[in-house]
């Protein structure tokens, strides 16, 4: 370790002192660190240590350079041509709160990095000594530092000759706080309720650097929200700043006075900053009456004529299906003048890459069969008498976790727990209640046995719970990066009893919801000294931009359709120097497959604006692109109903399965379904034998027949049986399409082949009797939940198919050529160029290939150990042994080759999905 230490400083000294990438530190360290003959021994595993330390002392490289589709020249803009005639005074606020970014230990890199792109992005805004009007979209990701980039957007606008800016936070109080007081550190430079009061103005952050003082007017404070009568400015030069909730009242006082020639105002232009642009700010009814608050937002941007709107949010898939073509003077918000991608690739963001990507290691699977398991699904009136074995783990967790930091050297840290598992307020009461008690009975029973050894105080039925938690836990028993140890090789368990009480003492259960009043309000300062050890129930005030300080545990359980409310829950992700490791999230299987999907439509949305960025594509063409290919993103707009015929509803969608990949990764349980399947299957063989079609050995040992015609794939694939769930398999719509043979007239079909050690063989016989193929089934991992009768695959993000088998068919110079495709591919860890590990999308889009149609037979496997109070693992156990005894569980899946244009179809519903289907896209999540 004390090597590890040295390299860093000498890093440190290599890079001038600042925080870089880790693409940098690690070109750094090969390419002139170990050249020196001491270091040339340094392995990959040394390096990462490296890093990883570097990191943590010294700051990482927020932001990479981010990508911006608009129609302006940023080499062109407003903004350059005046900052070459400003002086370096005149730079005041950006000098300011870069030095607040260092003292927040930012970093010089991270620092620059992120002015860097508030430049970029206000260059695209409207120059505020003219009459121009903008409109733009920040993209950035989950907790990963929006709110000191539009910080940063804001103080340099002040700099530029904005004089007011208006920031639209949230549609609660504790919300609205929450960035008051972010804002009053990072802009204000004051408690902004101290500000022209006759209490003595106490100063903080940017206020503190230099000399006391603040540098712009708060017509909001921490202890109020916009009211006319307490607007007042007693130094017209100076910013006028507003922090606003997203509500009709507040909205419509701040249209009625916040106007140009308005006594105490200021200014002639506006920066409207959106925090969260994609909640209640999108307009739900028709552009000729717009729903409340987008009316009023728009309202606010038209009483000047100098006006730039931008909002942030990570999930912009409400703002991109924004109508662009509004009224012409009551535009709507659409982001028409740029979008722009902020990029996180700091190591040390806890983000989706490592949550949902990489592996399940940050997940605990909950199962909703388990004893006094709260359903996602329940009335506002439901009675909680208990709480389920498995959140009284999760708090157990959350306080090993408490004691691994404060071990760690992390003492007067803050450190929370997230339960979030009912929209209504009257079942969160029952939570809170009931954790709160769970706690004081843990507390007392841990100073009761302490003292007696570990023998007596596993005697202890809770207490045992702790102590199996830390002996089993694979979090507890995993290398770490620091030192190559695990926890409980540092920390034993002898250690870790005596040290329970003293963390236990300082829990706080507390209910943070809309009824939570401000003088109930958690607030994490009154508590900066020691550090909080909070647990926090809520519902959707924690899943709308409240940031829990030090979140080490997340028990999450929630019922939404939309992708955007979804994401928004996760709270879980942010920046966890130094503790990452012990970071947990529970949940079902069903949110696991819920997550995959929103990743993916994430990763489209990307990859098609990296593409746009480089055609030079305006945001219209986004916009518009987007819309045309919804079920690329699987997402459940509804564009337009219509030919309702008898029982059937048709939604038109412009499909874009140029490309994409689908499978079943949902099949049904019941074994004579899927005998059904079987016997299409070798039905299907059969008669492509008759043809003198025989299934024979292509490329890598693949089993394939090659060259089926479309017609005689649409029999076949009519005849299965598919569970609904599987939303982009519909058989029905996939028929239709397939036999259309508009795009494909020719199929390859591919037998997907397992490990050689299994010892079940899966056989099947041409129309001779003649065996003709005996393959080794594919293994997976299945999740199964009460009251459905449907396995879900829970391999790889609930997906079925591995991308290689998409090699299948092509020779090895097209296989080269998907090699040259992935390398070519954006990519949030690899920029273009570097080689990649080709994906589906890659073998897809490989020239003049045929579209793949995918048969497996599956042999399931249990992965995970049996829960308390739960039969989940005697019922997998029954599943498998069903699946393994002469019947077989098939699953299919297709890779449709890329073509050049949409590929259009529509999808049909019947009334019982139509139902569901506007059901969903009716629901919101919120506290009664």
């Amino acid at each position: 370790m004390e090597r590890i230490n040295k390299i860093v400083n000498i890093l440190y000294f290599l890079l001038n002192g600042i925080a870089a990438s880790r693409e940098e530190l690690d070109d750094k360290l090969r390419v002139q660190l170990m050249k020196m003959p001491m270091y040339q021994d340094l392995t990959d595993e040394d390096i990462d240590k490296i890093i990883y330390f570097y990191e943590l002392k010294y700051g990482s490289k927020t932001f990479e350079p981010g990508i911006t589709i608009t129609n302006k020249k940023i080499n062109d803009s407003w903004l350059l041509k005046k900052k070459k005639i400003m002086s370096e005074s005149d730079h005041e606020y950006e000098t300011r709160y870069g030095k607040y970014l260092i003292e927040k230990r930012y970093g010089e890199q991270a620092k620059n990095s992120i002015l860097k792109e508030a430049e970029k992005i206000l260059s695209f805004c409207a120059n505020p000594e003219t009459s121009q009007k903008t409109r733009g979209l920040v993209i950035g990701d989950v907790q990963s530092g929006k709110t000191s980039n539009y910080l940063a957007l804001a103080n340099m606008a002040c700099d530029y000759g904005y004089k007011i800016i208006l920031i639209l936070a949230g549609m609660t109080d504790l919300l609205r706080i929450q960035t008051q007081e972010r804002v009053d550190e990072g802009l204000i430079g004051a408690v902004s309720s101290t500000i022209g009061r006759k209490a003595q103005i106490n100063y903080i952050g940017v206020g503190t650097q230099g000399i006391n003082a603040h540098y712009a007017i708060p017509f909001t404070t921490d202890l109020s929200d916009f009211e006319p009568a307490n607007c007042t400015a007693n130094d017209l030069n100076k910013p006028q700043i507003l922090v606003v909730k997203k509500n009709k009242r507040i909205l419509e006082a701040v249209k009625n006075w916040l106007k140009p020639g308005q006594i105490n105002v200021s200014g002639k232009n506006i920066l409207i900053i959106d925090d969260e642009c994609d909640n209640a700010s999108i307009n739900t009814k028709n552009d000729e009456d717009p729903s409340t608050i987008n009316g009023l937002i728009r309202d606010i941007y038209n009483n000047f004529e100098c006006a730039s709107y931008v909002g942030f949010t990570a999930t912009p898939f409400a703002n991109i299906f924004i109508n662009p073509d509004s009224e012409d003077g009551y535009d709507d918000l659409f982001p028409s003048d740029f979008i722009h991608r902020l990029k996180t690739t700091s190591d040390i963001y806890f983000g989706i890459d490592k949550v949902l990507r990489d592996d399940k290691r940050f997940i605990r699977f909950l199962k909703e069969n388990e004893i006094n398991f709260l359903p996602a699904k329940h009335k506002s009136y439901e009675q909680v008498n208990q709480i389920s074995g498995s959140l009284k783990n999760a708090i157990c967790t959350f306080l090993i976790g408490n004691c691994v930091r404060t071990f760690r050297g992390d003492v007067n840290v803050h450190r929370s727990m997230m339960i979030n598992i009912s929209p209504y307020n009257n079942v969160q009461e029952q939570i809170k209640e009931l954790v709160e008690i769970y706690v004081v009975e843990l507390k007392y029973a841990i100073l009761q046995y302490t003292n007696y050894g570990v023998d007596r105080f596993i005697k202890h039925f809770e207490l045992k719970r702790l102590h199996d938690i830390y002996i089993n836990d694979s979090m507890f028993n995993t290398p770490n990066q620091r030192n190559n140890k695990t926890i409980r090789e540092e920390l034993s368990i002898e250690k870790l009893i005596k040290m329970l009480y003293a963390e236990i003492s300082k829990f706080q259960v507390v209910l943070i919801n809309n009824k939570t009043k401000k003088e109930e309000k958690f607030n994490y300062n009154d508590y900066k000294e020691v550090g909080a050890r909070v647990i926090a129930v809520g519902g959707y005030v924690l899943s709308r931009g409240l940031t829990l300080e030090g979140l080490l545990v997340s028990y999450y359980n929630r019922n939404s359709s939309a992708y955007d409310t979804l994401l928004q829950m996760s709270r879980w992700f942010g920046y966890r120097p130094n503790y990452e490791d012990l970071c947990l999230i529970y949940m079902t299987h069903n949110s696991y497959d819920c997550f995959g999907a929103v990743v993916k439509a994430l990763d489209n949305l990307d990859s098609q604006l990296e593409i746009m960025h480089v055609q030079g594509a305006t945001p219209r063409d986004y916009g518009l692109m987007i819309l045309q290919s919804p079920d690329t993103l699987e997402t459940n707009l509804l564009i337009s109903a219509r030919n309702k015929l008898k029982n059937s509803y048709e939604i038109i969608k412009g499909l874009n399965y140029s490309g994409v990949d689908v499978d079943t990764s949902k099949l049904f349980k019941d074994t004579s379904i899927n005998n059904q399947n079987l016997e299409s299957i070798k039905d299907f063989v059969k008669r492509q034998s008759k043809k003198g079609k025989n299934i024979e050995v292509a490329n890598r040992d693949r089993y394939m027949i090659l060259d089926v015609s479309n017609n005689d794939l649409a029999d076949f694939v009519g005849s299965l049986k598919v569970p609904l769930e599987n939303k982009k398999f519909n058989v029905e719509n996939i028929t239709d399409f397939i036999r259309k043979g508009q795009y494909y007239q020719k199929w390859d079909i591919v037998f997907a082949t397992g490990e050689k050690k299994n010892a079940k063989l899966f056989n099947l016989y041409d129309a001779n009797n003649k065996l003709c193929l005996s393959i080794n089934p594919v293994k997976r991992s299945f999740s199964i939940e009460e009251e459905e009768d449907i396995i879900r695959i829970s391999k790889n993000n609930n997906r079925l198919l591995e991308p290689g088998i998409f090699n299948a068919g092509l020779t090895e110079e097209q296989i080269e050529e998907a090699k040259e495709i992935a390398r070519n591919r954006p990519s949030r860890k690899k920029a273009a160029g570097e080689p990649k590990t080709p994906i589906a999308l890659d073998y897809l889009s490989v020239a003049d290939r045929k579209p793949l149609f995918v048969i497996l037979p599956i042999l399931l496997f249990q992965d995970e150990p049996d829960i308390e109070g739960s039969d989940y693992s005697d019922e997998k156990v029954k599943i498998i042994e069903k699946f393994s005894s002469g019947e077989w569980l098939m699953g299919f899946g297709i890779g449709f080759a890329e073509r050049d244009g949409k590929v259009m179809m529509s999808y049909r519903i019947n009334k019982i999905m139509k139902d569901e289907y506007l059901r969903k896209i009716r629901e919101e999540d919120f506290d009664d």
